[in-house]
């Protein structure tokens, strides 16, 4: 492009032109392709992600904490971690050039840990003993007593599977 000023038409007036190049060669740029805006679903035993379709894509890249971990054609996946892990996610799109977008919003997920699934009570006069399985993913258990008319209270946290409350009142 180029300015040019012409001031000997009128002298009263500038007259301003602007001339600009159109080429001969027919051929197309890049399509500059957006991030993904990611999400994710409920899940009890994994973290689920999801995201839009981005035009112009070809494949996306998802990221676990700053880690590239898979490219996939789906809009979807699924992290089946163990219990207990949390991760922060983020996805690029990748278009047909293999060039990626900026990244996505980040999206943080945690697989819960489950409580424990079985339960065994064992009463005498004085106390009250309580076992159960080992829950994956669990660093420790806490267990709770509920008065009567009260509400529950911490009586302890334990690494152990098993618990005696030598207080029955």
């Amino acid at each position: 492009r180029r300015l040019v000023c012409n001031k000997s038409v009128h002298l009263l007036y500038s007259y301003l032109y602007l001339i600009a190049l159109v080429a001969r060669w027919d051929y197309k740029t890049r399509e500059l392709i957006q991030a993904p805006i990611l999400s994710s679903l409920e899940s009890a035993d994994a973290i689920v992600l999801i995201w839009n379709e981005v035009e112009h894509s070809s494949k996306y890249a998802i990221y676990r904490d700053g880690i590239p971990v898979i490219k996939t054609t789906k809009t979807t996946f699924i992290d089946s971690t163990q219990a207990g892990s949390s991760f922060c996610y983020e996805v690029t799109a990748i278009d047909s050039f293999q060039l990626e977008s900026i990244v996505s919003n980040r999206h943080c997920g945690k697989v819960q840990v489950k409580a424990p699934s079985t339960l065994s009570v064992v009463g005498d006069a004085k106390s009250i003993h309580l076992s159960w399985d080992t829950v994956e993913g669990s660093k420790s258990y806490q267990i709770y007593k509920k008065w009567p008319g009260g509400d529950f209270d911490l009586l302890s946290q334990s690494k152990m599977t098993h618990f005696r409350d030598p207080e029955l009142g």
